[in-house]
């Protein structure tokens, strides 16, 4: 079936084309005293194709940064330790590559910027054979519904944004030998 009045082109890689992305990194970690530790890592870059098109994955900065620490407590006969560390993203909203007609116009619209902070509380126990830990992860504690895409919805004719999940918890019991 055609139907013109709802078919989209979405753009994907031009033909015969290359991709180039050039930029700056940092990245840094950091021990310190009483088992603290921190680390970071932030880009700046640009991302087209050859003939200048932003490329749908330019997202133009990226910053994520963690700190914590970790208490250990002595015991017989087994070790225990409590770690709690949070981190943050924040980076560039993706390019839309819906297009509004089929002709092939570089892609005009960007997603709003992605940001998110996340918890992270851990209790591990070190047997003499084995080390088992239970965590319990809140990501996006901030229950940021940053944007994950744009559709276009056939019904109301536009584009539409559909968004993340916000608060998410993850329960996790982990054993290694």
């Amino acid at each position: 079936y055609d139907y013109p009045d709802v078919n989209i082109e979405v753009t994907g890689y031009p033909e015969n084309s290359t991709a180039r992305t050039y930029g700056a990194s940092l990245m840094g970690t950091r021990s310190f005293t009483g088992n603290w530790y921190m680390n970071f890592g932030v880009s700046v870059f640009e991302s087209t194709w050859d003939d200048n098109m932003p490329n749908r994955y330019n997202l133009r900065q990226n910053f994520n940064a963690s700190a914590g620490k970790e208490w250990f407590f002595d015991g017989k006969p087994v070790r225990r330790s409590l770690g709690v560390n949070g981190k943050v993203i924040y980076q560039g909203g993706l390019v839309d590559p819906i297009q509004e007609n089929t002709l092939m116009a570089p892609p005009s619209t960007t997603n709003a910027d992605y940001y998110r902070i996340d918890l992270r509380i851990q209790w591990t126990r070190y047997h003499e054979n084995r080390t088992s830990s239970v965590s319990l992860d809140l990501q996006n504690l901030s229950n940021n519904e940053n944007d994950a895409y744009v559709y276009y919805d056939t019904f109301t004719g536009q584009r539409e944004p559909a968004t993340q999940l916000g608060l998410i918890p993850i329960l996790t019991y982990r054993m290694e030998f």
